[in-house]
């Protein structure tokens, strides 16, 4: 799928600065911007763009690793939901997880938040050990 023919000249101009910029200055930019204002026709109906992205979805296959995901429970950005969501994704496909939500912290907040958990789960995984995981 070649992105000349998917998005607008408008878009198309956009994508040298969409490459070196944080998602949520791009995300600002086109908001409240008509579909049709970024892309040229429906891309939910494209079989190829469907496959890709199933294919790149994270919990699409297991990572053959442990997995560590913390989250903030007022992420605006990033509702805590998705986050369960993806742990049982990762659950189900057997990969060992561990899950950890911080009570009133935000998207920014949490690397602050979980800095000591992140840190020690990273720690036990450089000696070996294979963890706890949260999956029932």
């Amino acid at each position: 799928m070649k992105l000349e023919a998917s998005l607008t000249p408008a878009a198309l101009a956009d994508v040298a600065r969409v490459t070196s910029e944080c998602v949520d200055t791009t995300v600002e930019r086109w908001r409240g911007s008509e579909a049709g204002a970024i892309f040229t026709s429906d891309l939910l109906k494209s079989p190829e763009l469907k496959r890709i992205f199933d294919e790149n979805s994270p919990g699409a296959s297991d990572p053959m690793v442990p997995m560590l995901i913390v989250h903030g429970t007022t992420d605006a950005q990033v509702p805590v939901d998705i986050s369960a969501t993806l742990a049982s994704r990762y659950c189900a496909l057997g990969t060992k997880v561990t899950r950890r939500v911080y009570p009133n912290v935000d998207h920014d907040g949490i690397i602050d938040a979980a800095l000591k958990d992140v840190l020690a789960w990273m720690t036990e995984r450089f000696e070996g050990k294979a963890g706890t995981s949260t999956c029932t």
